[in-house]
């Protein structure tokens, strides 16, 4: 219910204008500016006056406005003083949101607004702008602005100031009728709140815009605009533009008030304003709606074009695994490399396809692997639905599963069967040209223990000698030891009237088992005869190997005896052996059902040497 002085106070958009203050002048006009005595915005800087045109430094809302007559000759702004602005009868509707556009001066200030509605009680909505020559905020951002100087009475000055933009939600099932100012400016002082103009917002982005200075130039024009719309611009066969298309739209008013603006939208997005022709870089299966807006703020409805744009090529993304190779960037194993694609909101990826090397072109399905030895380029690419195609991506993996080859050199040269006094060992490693390269060697002499190599030393004593070695590179393939015998031996003595023979030292029999490859200690790699076991000898030859396990475990796996494998063997004249061991089908069958890890107990047993053993390992499923 409005009270009798607020009747007094009631504005009739035909008759009465709620504007107060002229608060925008031109250079010639701004004598009369009346913003705190005396100032005014610059009216020949904003947009032209009575134009229906968005906020144009507005970058958070699309939103049109009215701009109120900006000459200088009659009041602009409306300083918060209780007016009441009542829609005319065709603006009265259910609207979404209402746009409130303003400034306040000394300070930042508001109030609260009065939505009267049409179906019961009033709401109150609270509207506050910043000081006008301040910044903006998230919820008060700047719509014009900031104008670079204010008029004076007289003159100008450098502030620079603008006009505001807030949102506001009204109750969207009710109608509304009206919407009375504030009686006054929050925050005290001398600060005075002004509305500019105010634009209503109704279903799928329609705007009204009331007239705040109560004058209606085109109180006769209640017919919208007619408007035709086309896009030029020819499909594929697909039915889908590879290029953009250019969409053109046209306006008629008649004799009407005249075309005011023309209006766009894509999939019920927000409105765009048309100025010209325009390419729609939009994507997808389109649907483009146009309408137009008269000088009398009548809108036309929106009719629509359909079309099907996707001018942009799908993007693949390669994965690998592992992701992370150990070291700089070498696998030690195939890599498995698994594409995928999109298309965001284009016609849809209709294959993907790639290539290994020089290896022909193959459609991809799923994921693959990527083997050998060096570095292997992989290309890959998605083609869509309209037919564009991606420009090849390329990455490169690097696949090292070979070991590094070590060669001995014995007094620099390569090996002999003897030699006088003392040997000098050397050892120089290769990995290939396109491998992760060798890192260390290691040898050991008659079955000792392996010792790192650090350089070049040499073996004096009178004896046969055996000597092991082998090379590990960065992503840890493990040479299989290689080795080489010969005798140093002490310098022939001449007698007379007969040269005595040479004479050595017998080798010392002694048999050893090679650590055992992390890569085969696994309860799989046992059951499938996988196990290999390198094996060493010196001065023996023909012997047994046996893995067992201790009765305990034995009792766990069900097995009725300790020994998982055994098998016989020979060293030959090389002194050394490789052997692959194998259970039983019975005891493979009870491996197979195991999950943990087990350990087993290797036995080497060669005529005439003593046993060696060796514990390891071995990983269940788990």
């Amino acid at each position: 219910m409005i009270d009798s002085c607020s009747a007094l106070r009631t504005i009739r958009a035909a008759e009465t204008s709620i504007l107060d203050t002229i608060g925008i002048t031109r250079a010639d006009t701004r004598s009369k500016s009346q913003i705190r005595g005396g100032y005014s915005f610059k009216g020949d800087l904003m947009p032209e006056s009575k134009s229906v045109t968005e906020g144009p430094n507005d970058t958070v809302d699309d939103v049109p406005l009215r701009m109120p007559d900006t000459t200088g000759n009659v009041a602009n702004l409306a300083a918060f003083k209780g007016q009441v602005l009542e829609l005319p009868p065709g603006q009265q509707r259910r609207y979404t949101k209402l746009h409130f556009f303003g400034t306040t001066t000394d300070g930042d200030g508001g109030g609260e607004f009065t939505l009267t509605y049409t179906e019961g009680p009033d709401q109150k909505v609270t509207v506050a702008f910043p000081d006008w020559c301040q910044s903006g905020t998230p919820d008060a951002h700047i719509a014009i602005g900031p104008v670079p100087g204010r008029y004076t009475t007289t003159g100008e000055d450098g502030a620079p100031c603008s006009i505001f933009h807030v949102v506001r939600n009204p109750d969207p099932a009710r109608t509304l009728r009206s919407v009375t100012l504030p009686s006054g400016t929050s925050g005290g002082g001398d600060r005075v709140a002004h509305l500019m103009a105010l634009t209503l917002e109704g279903a799928e982005s329609s705007f009204t815009m009331p007239y705040l200075d109560g004058v209606n130039p085109y109180p006769n024009d209640g017919v919208a605009p007619t408007t035709s719309g086309a896009l030029a611009g020819t499909p594929d066969t697909s039915g889908w533009h590879r290029t953009p298309p250019t969409l053109t739209i046209g306006a008629d008013d008649g004799d009407g008030s005249g075309v005011e603006r023309i209006q766009y939208r894509v999939n019920g997005g927000p409105g765009r304003t048309y100025s010209g022709p325009v390419a729609i870089t939009d994507e997808g299966d389109l649907n483009i709606e146009y309408r137009a807006y008269d000088r009398a703020g009548n809108p036309s409805a929106f009719k629509s074009i359909r079309a099907k744009v996707d001018a942009t090529a799908p993007a693949t993304s390669a994965v690998t695994y592992p992701q992370s190779p150990p070291a700089n960037g070498w696998n030690d194993s195939d890599v498995k490399v698994t594409l995928g694609a999109q298309d965001g909101s284009g016609s849809g990826v209709t294959r993907t396809e790639y290539r290994v090397g020089e290896a022909p072109v193959t459609p991809y399905a799923d994921t693959f692997a990527v083997g050998g030895t060096g570095t292997q380029v992989v290309q890959y690419r998605s083609v869509d639905a309209a037919g564009n195609e991606e420009p090849w991506k390329s990455m490169d993996i690097r696949v090292d599963t070979l070991a590094p080859t070590t060669t001995v050199l014995l007094n620099g040269a390569a090996p002999v069967a003897e030699y006088v006094n003392a040997a000098r060992v050397a050892f120089t490693r290769s990995d290939g040209e396109d491998s992760s390269g060798a890192v260390s060697t290691e040898y050991r002499v008659d079955g000792g223990a392996w010792k790192p190599y650090e350089g070049a030393f040499d073996l004096t004593h009178r004896q046969v000698y055996q000597l092991d070695f082998r090379s590990t590179d960065q992503v840890g393939n493990v040479e299989n030891y290689r080795s080489v015998r010969f005798t140093v031996r002490a310098p022939t003595v001449l007698e007379a009237p007969r040269q005595q023979a040479p004479s050595t030292t017998a080798p010392k029999p002694f048999a050893a088992i090679a650590d055992v490859s992390t890569r085969v200690r696994t309860l799989t790699a046992l059951r499938a005869g996988r196990f290999r076991v390198n094996v060493s000898c010196q001065g023996v030859r023909r012997g047994k190997l046996i893995a067992t396990v201790t009765r305990a475990i034995a009792r766990k796996l069900k097995l009725k005896s300790s020994t998982l494998a055994s098998k016989t063997l020979d060293c030959g004249e090389e002194g050394r052996a490789t052997v692959s061991l194998r259970p039983s089908s019975a005891i493979r069958t009870r491996l197979a059902r195991t999950t943990g890890s087990v350990q087993v107990k290797l036995t080497l047993r060669m005529t005439g040497a003593p046993a060696d053993t060796q514990t390891v390992t071995l990983k269940g499923k788990s």
